[in-house]
C-alpha cells in the first residue's frame, strides 16, 4: 500500500496511534478535477466500510443560491458567507467524529470516519483554518494536491457550463495566486499527498494511498513550557518594529486588494471592510507580546478577509520593502 510522507517526510511516526476522524482536503487550481475525486473517494470509503462525510463548497453555494438568478459580478459577502457555513459542517462532522463512541480507530476492527473537503483551497492559510480544526478536535490531516497544467486546467473549465465554469480573469488569477501545500521538512502540511491529476485519476488508488497515509492527529500547538518561555522573548523583543512591519504589509495588502476590484462601489465597500480586518489585526499583534500566538495564526483571519474580497488576489510577501 503506498503511503503519504509523515513526519518530515518520513512517513506516519511508528508507534503512534491512528486519529479516530481524518480530514482528506483537497486542493489546486480550478478545473483540476478536485470535486470528481471527492466523489469517487466517497464511493470508496463506503465500499470499504468506512464512514464518510463530504463537504463541498460549491454546492453548499449552489443550495443557497437555489432559485436565485446568479449575480453578474462576484458578490464577497454572500461567498464569506457561504464558506462559513461549509466550514461549519466541516467542523461539525469532525466534532462528531470525534466525539462518537462507536468509532474505533482505522484498521482496529472499527472504520472510522474521513471527512473529505472539497474546495480550491487555492491559499495556505485556507488549508491552515482545516489544519487548526483537526488539531482542536484530535482528527488528522491530509492534504491532497491535484497537480495538472494550467493549460489543461484552462480547456476543461472553457469546456463547463453554468455554476461550474469559473470565469477567464479570475480564473487566471487563481492559477497566478495558488500556493501548493509546503509538504516537506517538519511544516504543518508535511502531511501531502500529490496526485498526477493531467490524465483521469483512479478514486480507488488514491483511496488506497489515503489510508495508508492515515496517522494520528496534530500535536497541541504550544505546551505550557513553551507558552511562557514564548512570551518572555516577546516581551524582550522589539514590538514597536513588528508593529510597523505589519502595518506596512498590511497596508499594500488591502491597496492590491482594492485595487484588483472593477466596481468602485464594490471598491469603498470593500476598502472599509478590510481596513477594519487591518486593525484588528495591529490590535493582535500589539498584543501578542503579552498572549503569544503562531505568526501565521496572527495573520489568518486578515488573510482570509482579503481573499473574501478579492479571491485569487496575489498578496504582497511579508517584510519585503
Amino acid at each position: 500500500m503506498a503511503r503519504g510522507p509523515g513526519a518530515c517526510g518520513k512517513g506516519a511516526p511508528q508507534g503512534a496511534a491512528a486519529a479516530r476522524a481524518l480530514a482528506v482536503v483537497l486542493c489546486g487550481v480550478p478545473a483540476a478535477g478536485k470535486s470528481t475525486l471527492a466523489a469517487g473517494l466517497e464511493r470508496a470509503a463506503g465500499a470499504g466500510g468506512v464512514a464518510c462525510v463530504r463537504v463541498s463548497f460549491d454546492e453548499v453555494g449552489a443550495a443557497g443560491a437555489a432559485g436565485i438568478e446568479p449575480p453578474p459580478n462576484f458578490d464577497p459577502v454572500e461567498w464569506r458567507k457561504e464558506r462559513v457555513v461549509a466550514l461549519g459542517q466541516v467542523e461539525a462532522a469532525l466534532q462528531e467524529g470525534r466525539a462518537s463512541a462507536g468509532l474505533a480507530l482505522p484498521g482496529a476492527g472499527s472504520p472510522g470516519l474521513v471527512v473529505i473537503v472539497d474546495d480550491n483551497m487555492f491559499y495556505r492559510s485556507m488549508r491552515r483554518v482545516i489544519f487548526r480544526m483537526c488539531r482542536q478536535h484530535a482528527s488528522a490531516f491530509l492534504v491532497v494536491h491535484l497537480r495538472v497544467s494550467p493549460g489543461v486546467a484552462a480547456k476543461r473549465n472553457r469546456a463547463r457550463a453554468g455554476r461550474a465554469r469559473v470565469p477567464d480573469t479570475a480564473f487566471q488569477r487563481m492559477v497566478a495566486a495558488f500556493q501548493p501545500p509546503a509538504s516537506g521538512g517538519c511544516g504543518w502540511e508535511r502531511h501531502t499527498l500529490e496526485v498526477d491529476a493531467s490524465a483521469p485519476v483512479d478514486p480507488g488508488a488514491v483511496w488506497e494511498r489515503v489510508r495508508g497515509a492515515w496517522g494520528p492527529a496534530p500535536p497541541p500547538a504550544v505546551t505550557a513550557e513553551a507558552r511562557a518561555a514564548l512570551r518572555e522573548a516577546g516581551l524582550a523583543g522589539n514590538l514597536s518594529s513588528l508593529v510597523h512591519t505589519y502595518d506596512l504589509w498590511s497596508r499594500k495588502a488591502v491597496r492590491v486588494c482594492v485595487q484588483s476590484l472593477e466596481n468602485p462601489r464594490g471598491r469603498s465597500e470593500a476598502a472599509g471592510r478590510l481596513n477594519s480586518a487591518r486593525a484588528e489585526l495591529l490590535q493582535r499583534v500589539r498584543h501578542s507580546a503579552t498572549h503569544t500566538e503562531d505568526p501565521e495564526e496572527l495573520l489568518e483571519s486578515f488573510c482570509l478577509s482579503c481573499e473574501c474580497e478579492s479571491p485569487g488576489v496575489a498578496l504582497p510577501p511579508l517584510g519585503i520593502g
